[in-house]
């Protein structure tokens, strides 16, 4: 049973590269730039997407899900060129985007974002277990 095992997580980081690739290249996200650091983790509940944007503001960016991947993209300001002349310039700036594909159990019903001094923290909830994914409707 080890080969079906190996087999199913094989076929699943496929999965997981064709669902980036094909988000990246419809999303209109998906321009060239500088990518901001962005750790991706997960616990029972959730994933917590964390990107540093120092300089950056809510207004700048845009958060959103698309082809079971989140897509953030926005633009930073190069600070500090109000009066003198930058002689070196090692920070990034200009526009960005990242698309950061999420597992299936991903349920982008439930997400919240927030930027805190200059780092955006984006929890995308996990369908529960045992859920299965499944949304009550009520008839009137």
């Amino acid at each position: 049973m080890r080969t079906v095992r190996d087999l199913l997580q094989l076929q699943e980081q496929f999965d997981r590269a064709f669902r980036e690739a094909r988000a990246w290249r419809q999303s209109p996200a998906a321009e060239p730039g500088f990518a901001p650091e962005t750790d991706v983790a997960q616990d029972d509940r959730a994933y917590t997407v964390t990107f540093d944007l120092p300089g950056a503001s809510r207004t700048d960016l845009k958060v959103y899900a698309e082809g079971g991947a989140l897509i953030v993209s926005g633009h930073r300001g190069r600070p500090g060129r109000e009066q003198a002349r930058l002689v070196r310039g090692e920070r990034q700036h200009g526009r960005f985007s990242r698309v950061v594909p999420l597992p299936s159990d991903a349920d982008f019903g439930r997400v919240t974002a927030k930027l805190q001094q200059g780092v955006l923290r984006v929890i995308v909830h996990r369908v529960r277990p045992g859920d299965g994914g499944r949304i009550e409707i009520t008839v009137d």
